[in-house]
């Protein structure tokens, strides 16, 4: 006889191996895609019997959501993506898409409604926007100049009528006096530190604009524009990819900001407490019905990318060795050898 060094397979060390092949076949087998709803069914049932508040605290959620929030929207991955969409937004799509193809109309006008409703903080913002020289003097010059526009296009239509255009350019040189001395002051009030002009200018400027959005005529006039332009082609996206792709990574920039800044963490928080406490009583199969998951559709997500997923695996051995890195243990336990005498 021949010595060899390799030992036969002890009774632990078959049973190792028959329990490997059985799962391997469980979950890789001819009928495992008919095997793997069964799995969602037990899964769900100890979902049924589980309440959020006996699995999820609060703060380990939110530290989770923040988690996330701090390096998912920066990473590659989400650049990626914003890069995909931004190609595909520039690319555009196949054919004309209207606004009645992307919105129910009955939607955008409650929409309309909800914003028209909401002037008293829009008036607070333009009250306090008046304490900046800036807006204040952009007012200013915005008045300025849709004045001295209605000046233009009422002389274009009197000199038209005999008689009255020699008038008109009179008045009108006398008021160019008038207005460039007003405009030298307004100059001089925006870049001292009064600048009591402008705010004037800026506040008959909110004045006006809350007037029109207040006025009941205003809501109708919107949702006329609505109606005529709903059912026509949107414009296509204008400029290069790069240009696209610019304003797309500007746009992430800016969602990375806000969402690792402190108001947004204690946004979260209280969004994380509300619906723990709102949630908390209920199963998580509940929570599911709520997001409007149900059996069929994890079934369906299961059963087409299972399969798959799990037979690259095995083809790729690392589903066998997983498999047995975890029964391995077991069978080589004390417990079993005694078992096996």
């Amino acid at each position: 006889m021949v010595a060899t060094d390799k030992q036969a397979p002890t009774p632990a060390d078959r049973l190792l191996d028959a329990q490997v092949a059985w799962v391997l076949d469980e979950l890789t087998g001819a009928d495992a895609a008919q095997r793997l709803p069964a799995y969602v069914d037990d899964v769900l049932a100890v979902a049924a019997v589980v309440r959020v508040e006996q699995v999820v605290e609060p703060e380990e959620l939110a530290a989770a959501v923040h988690a996330l929030t701090s390096t998912v929207p920066g990473s590659a991955f989400v650049s990626t993506v914003v890069e995909a969409v931004a190609d595909a937004v520039h690319e555009g799509p196949s054919g004309p898409v209207t606004l009645d193809d992307l919105a129910d109309r009955e939607q955008l006008v409650a929409v309309l409604d909800a914003l028209l409703a909401r002037t008293d903080e829009l008036e607070a913002l333009l009250d306090d926007l008046t304490r900046s020289p800036e807006a204040a003097g952009l007012a200013a010059t915005f008045l300025t100049r849709v004045v001295a526009e209605v000046v233009q296009a009422n002389r274009a239509v009197a000199e038209k009528i005999p008689g009255v255009g020699s008038l008109v350019s009179f008045g009108a040189s006398a008021a160019g006096k008038v207005m460039g001395a007003a405009d030298r002051q307004v100059e001089q009030l925006v870049g001292g530190t009064a600048g009591k002009g402008a705010v004037i200018a800026m506040r008959r400027l909110n004045a006006v604009l809350l007037a029109t959005l207040r006025d009941p005529g205003t809501r109708d006039a919107l949702v006329g524009v609505l109606e005529t332009y709903a059912d026509r082609p949107l414009p296509r996206p204008t400029g290069d990819v790069e240009e696209v792709r610019r304003v797309a990574g500007t746009v992430q920039d800016l969602v990375i900001g806000v969402l690792a800044s402190e108001p947004a963490r204690e946004l979260t928080d209280g969004v994380v407490r509300s619906l723990v406490a709102t949630y908390g009583p209920h199963t998580l199969a509940e929570v599911l019905d709520d997001l409007g998951v149900g059996r069929d559709e994890i079934a369906a997500v299961v059963t087409t990318a299972g399969p798959r997923l799990l037979a690259v695996a095995r083809e790729s051995g690392e589903l066998e060795r997983i498999v047995r890195a975890r029964l391995a243990p077991f069978f080589a336990s004390d417990e079993v050898a005694e078992i096996l005498g």
